[in-house]
C-alpha cells in the first residue's frame, strides 16, 4: 500500500466531507489498512464526555453494544483530558480491555493500543486508538503517519466547526430577514384589513360598504399569498421531487412564468442544492418585485466541469452606478451563498434590458466526492 497516496485519498475524504459521522469510519479503515493493524476506534471528547464516532476490527467482548467503549473512563481519556497526552504515545495499557477480560468477555489477544491525540490549534478534539494482536511496540514511522492522520482530522474537525457556527449565522440571518418580511408585508396588509374593518364599523346601519368589503378581501387575499411565499421561502421539503419540480411551484405561487431549459436535475451535496435552490428563489422573487415582468427565462448549462446556471428577466433592469442594489439584502444573500458553495456569482442590468443572474458551480471535486462515497458503498 502507498503511504502517501493513502494519505492523500484520507485528506480528500475530510477536505469533502459534511458530517463527521459519515466521514471519520471510512478514514479509520484506510489508516488501519496502511499501517496493517487489525483494530482501531476514535473517541470524539467535548465537555469532558466522550463519543464514539468509528470503529473497526473490535473485538466482540468490547463490540457487545458498544458499552463497555460508550461509558465510564480510561486511562487515554484522562491522560488527553489532563494535557499529558500531547502526542502519540506508543503503547498503552487499556482500561476497557480490562473490563472485558474481567467480565469473561473475549479480546482476542488484545492488551495494548497506540493513542493519537486529535489536535488543532490549542483544542483536543478526541483520541485515534490502533491495536493489533501481540502487538507490543509502534516504530516511529507508524506513529508519524497515525501523528499525520490525527492532524488531518483535527483540521478537518475545526472547519466542520467553523462551519456550523457560520450556518448558526446564517440561521440568525434568515429569522432575522423573516421577521423584517412579516412586518413589511403580512402585518402592514392585516394592519390595512384591521382600519378598514374598523372604517366599516363606524359607517353603522351605512348600506354602502360593499367597497370597503371589496378592500377587505383583497388585501386579506394578498396578505395569505404573502405568508404562503414565506413559509416556502423557510421549508426544508421543497426540494423533495428535484429542483425543476420545486421552481415551477414556486413560480407558480408567486404568478411568475419560469421558461427552462437544460437540466437543472444534477446531483448535489445537500448544501449545495439548497444554496442553489435559494439563489434561484432570490431571482424569481425579485422578477416578480421589480422588474415589472412576469416570466423568466431559466437556463441550466454544462460546460466542461462546471454547471452554469442564467436567470434573465426582461424587466426594467436598472443602472449598475445604482449601488443600493448591490447593498441590498437580495444580492448579499445570493453573493453569500454563492461564495459558501465554491460558486461563482454575476448579475448584470441596465435601464430597460432587464437582469441577468449567473452563478457557476464547479462540479469536479462534488463528482469525486459522490464517485468515492458509491465505491465506498459498494
Amino acid at each position: 500500500m502507498n503511504v502517501v497516496h493513502t494519505l492523500k485519498v484520507i485528506a480528500q475524504t475530510l477536505n469533502m466531507g459534511e458530517d463527521l459521522s459519515t466521514m471519520l469510519q471510512p478514514v479509520l479503515e484506510k489508516l488501519l489498512e496502511v499501517t496493517n493493524h487489525d483494530t482501531g476506534w476514535i473517541f470524539l471528547i467535548e465537555d469532558h464526555r466522550h463519543q464514539l464516532v468509528a470503529h473497526h476490527g473490535l473485538p466482540s467482548g468490547l463490540e457487545h453494544r458498544s458499552k463497555l467503549m460508550c461509558e465510564g473512563g480510561c486511562w487515554c481519556k484522562d491522560k488527553c483530558m489532563n494535557g499529558q497526552l500531547k502526542k502519540a504515545a506508543n503503547i498503552m495499557e487499556c482500561r476497557r480491555i480490562e473490563r472485558a477480560r474481567e467480565l469473561g468477555r473475549p479480546t482476542n489477544g488484545l492488551t495494548h493500543h497506540a493513542t493519537v491525540p486529535i489536535f488543532a490549534g490549542d483544542r483536543t478534539y478526541g483520541l485515534i486508538n490502533i491495536a493489533s494482536v501481540d502487538k507490543n511496540h509502534f516504530s516511529n514511522e507508524e506513529l508519524e503517519v497515525l501523528e499525520t492522520v490525527a492532524l488531518q482530522i483535527g483540521a478537518a474537525i475545526y472547519r466542520l466547526k467553523q462551519e456550523e457556527k457560520k450556518q448558526e449565522l446564517a440561521r440568525m440571518d434568515e429569522r432575522n430577514r423573516l421577521a423584517r418580511d412579516l412586518h413589511d408585508s403580512v402585518n402592514q396588509l392585516l394592519f390595512s384589513v384591521s382600519l378598514t374593518a374598523k372604517g366599516i364599523k363606524d359607517k353603522g346601519k351605512d348600506t354602502n360598504v360593499n367597497e370597503a368589503i371589496d378592500l377587505i378581501g383583497e388585501v386579506s387575499s394578498e396578505a395569505l399569498l404573502k405568508l404562503k411565499q414565506i413559509i416556502w421561502q423557510t421549508s426544508t421539503e421543497e426540494l423533495e421531487d428535484g429542483m425543476v419540480a420545486a421552481i415551477h411551484r414556486y413560480a407558480a405561487l408567486i404568478g411568475i412564468k419560469v421558461n427552462v431549459k437544460g437540466d437543472g436535475n444534477v446531483q448535489l451535496p445537500s448544501k449545495v442544492e439548497r444554496n442553489v435552490w435559494r439563489i434561484i428563489q432570490e431571482s424569481i422573487n425579485n422578477c416578480s418585485k421589480h422588474s415589472g415582468e412576469k416570466s423568466v427565462d431559466l437556463h441550466f448549462d454544462r460546460d466542461g466541469f462546471n454547471w452554469k446556471i442564467s436567470i434573465k428577466d426582461f424587466g426594467c433592469g436598472f443602472s449598475p452606478q445604482d449601488h443600493s442594489i448591490f447593498s441590498g439584502d437580495g444580492f448579499l444573500n445570493m453573493r453569500t451563498r454563492a461564495h459558501e458553495i465554491g460558486a461563482t456569482f454575476n448579475m448584470k442590468s441596465a435601464p430597460d434590458q432587464g437582469t441577468v443572474i449567473s452563478i457557476s458551480i464547479p462540479l469536479a471535486p462534488i463528482e469525486q466526492n459522490i464517485f468515492r462515497t458509491k465505491k465506498e458503498r459498494e
